[in-house]
């Protein structure tokens, strides 16, 4: 029985010495690790970078130029004057600001107000409106892409507040005052060329 004891005592052993045999080939040796990562860094280093795909072939149009929003203002002009004031300027250089393009279409339309005949009212309107298209050259807005007209005294916005007033002479300062929204240029900017 003693002689069954050693063999089987041995094969236990020869077991047990197996496994751990295992274990340890299975256990990661940290110099050899290190050596693999080294080799490994050096051959993604050393290899050609990837080429990505090709891109599917997709006929694709640019994108549409954004059109600009139209823009306006209303320019106020002094009594039988054609000269842009300086608030007027101000008012126009902040409207220029808000361009992102010097490739517009500008509509300049001069309007007076009914005092005087409306002959000459109708050549004032359009000395504003020539007014506002040369300050508007002056700040590189190319002359070919502004529009101007004149209305004379035919589009009053004043409606019936200036109504019984007193004669329709220069000397009645309570009509000229009140009239004054009616001395304008109405600037329209419409979008690019």
């Amino acid at each position: 029985m003693k002689s069954e004891f050693v063999v089987i005592a041995v094969v236990v052993s020869v077991l047990a010495v197996a496994v751990l045999l295992v274990l340890w080939l299975q256990k990661p040796d940290p110099l050899a690790v290190a050596v693999v990562e080294g080799l490994a860094e050096r051959q993604v280093a050393s290899a050609p970078p990837a080429v990505p795909p090709p891109a599917p072939l997709a006929v694709q149009s640019p994108a549409p130029a954004r059109p600009l929003e139209p823009m306006s203002a209303s320019l106020l002009f002094g009594f039988d004057r054609a000269e842009l004031g300086t608030a007027e300027a101000a008012k126009l250089d902040r409207l220029l600001a808000g361009l992102h393009a010097k490739a517009v279409r500008v509509e300049a339309i001069g309007h007076a107000d009914r005092i005087g005949p409306e002959a000459y009212n109708l050549r004032l309107s359009q000395r504003r409106a020539d007014a506002v298209k040369a300050y508007l050259v002056k700040k590189e807005i190319d002359p070919g892409a502004v529009r101007t007209s004149a209305k004379g005294e035919r589009e009053p916005v004043s409606g019936d507040a200036c109504v019984d007033m007193g004669p329709q002479v220069r000397r009645n300062v309570g009509l000229v005052e009140c009239l004054q929204p009616d001395r304008r240029v109405e600037l329209t900017v419409l979008g690019a060329i």
